[in-house]
């Protein structure tokens, strides 16, 4: 029989200390850990493409270790509430690869044996891994005034090992509870009214071994001999990180003994300096070329509708949602010189942005 066995384990652990020297402090480390190990084992007795059957063998690893210390500080002057952290991260991810097979055109000496010892010919074998690090420091603090208005801010500050430089993104928001400031209001039909804004800026990083020259091998050799090969994708170390400017405004709300429920938000957003692969003509050496470029407006509306339809503490409850949102999204800028970029493509088919 031609089956797939697919198998996965999977470790998380987390922990964390902390002391309360004051009230109105307290300080934490924790640390946690995500390991996981995949095999994928394919067999094929026979089929029409292989004839004299066929087994390849995947096996991936990820590690990931995740490290805060964080100071909490919450204090209350008056009919002012400050809460605030200050903290550090640490994260550690790698990444493994192995793969090991028959080739499909010979087959296996011995039907139904599953062997690298059985291969006809030269196995195929590939093996990748990779390695990312980052470190960051953050901040945040959230001011309120009777439990009505309420001001936050945050900063975070980001080196990763993919890219070689820092970068800092900050936020701001302000919301305002109308019902705790006009008591009034609230009643058997309105219990809760909330408007919100926030601005935002985000800064994402990229993937491993992007910004620097490395060799990698196909896994076929040539008449016993290892291939090693430069990517087709032109390398660039001066690559900087991807920006995204959000906006939103919301409005959250609760009806009938908090029954009803309606939340809406609407929201702006601007993404530029996109890490993009363009191509390049094929006389420079490379297929493709990574640059910083572009930019992209996204504006829309979320709405939410949620109904507790039958609500029994003690039996029987029934609650429904309904979510619905629209987004448009405009490309409003492409590499200089560029006039079309390839979103995708298959077979013959390619998708244009203009």
């Amino acid at each position: 029989n031609n089956v797939n066995v697919y198998d996965r384990d999977r470790i998380i652990a987390k922990g964390s200390i902390f002391f309360k020297p004051t009230s109105w402090l307290k300080v934490e480390t924790r640390a946690g850990y995500d390991l996981y190990h995949d095999q994928t084992f394919q067999k094929t007795v026979y089929s029409t493409d292989m004839p004299f059957g066929w087994f390849g063998k995947t096996l991936e690893e990820r590690h990931e270790l995740n490290a805060d210390a964080i100071a909490y500080f919450t204090k209350q002057f008056g009919d002012f509430s400050l809460d605030a952290l200050a903290g550090a991260n640490y994260r550690d991810m790698t990444y493994g690869y192995d793969y090991m097979g028959a080739n499909p055109s010979n087959g296996l000496a011995t039907p139904g044996l599953y062997t690298m010892s059985n291969v006809v010919g030269t196995p195929i074998t590939s093996m990748d891994n990779s390695h990312i690090r980052s470190n960051s420091v953050y901040a945040n603090a959230t001011l309120g005034w009777k439990g009505q208005v309420y001001v936050e801010g945050s900063i975070r500050k980001d080196w990763s090992s993919t890219i070689n430089q820092a970068f800092t993104y900050p936020s701001v928001s302000a919301s305002w509870i109308i019902t705790e400031s006009f008591p009034a209001i609230k009643g058997p039909v309105v219990n809760y009214l909330k408007v919100r804004a926030n601005l935002a800026n985000i800064g994402n990083a990229t993937s491993a071994y992007r910004t620097g020259y490395y060799y990698s091998s196909p896994g076929s050799p040539i008449a016993g001999q290892s291939q090693f090969s430069l990517s087709t994708t032109l390398a660039n170390p001066d690559l900087k990180p991807e920006n995204i400017n959000t906006m939103e405004w919301g409005l959250e709300s609760a009806f009938w003994q908090n029954r009803v429920r309606f939340d809406m938000a609407m929201y702006k957003k601007k993404t530029s300096n996109q890490i993009m692969t363009i191509e390049v003509p094929r006389s420079s050496g490379y297929s493709y070329e990574l640059i910083n470029a572009g930019q992209v407006d996204n504006q829309g509306i979320e709405l939410s509708l949620g109904v507790d339809v039958f609500k029994n503490p003690e039996g029987f409850s029934w609650t429904s949602t309904l979510n619905w949102s629209k987004d448009k999204s405009t490309v409003m800028e492409l590499a200089d010189g560029l006039d079309t970029y390839t979103l995708g493509s298959s077979w013959s088919c390619y998708n244009y942005a203009m």
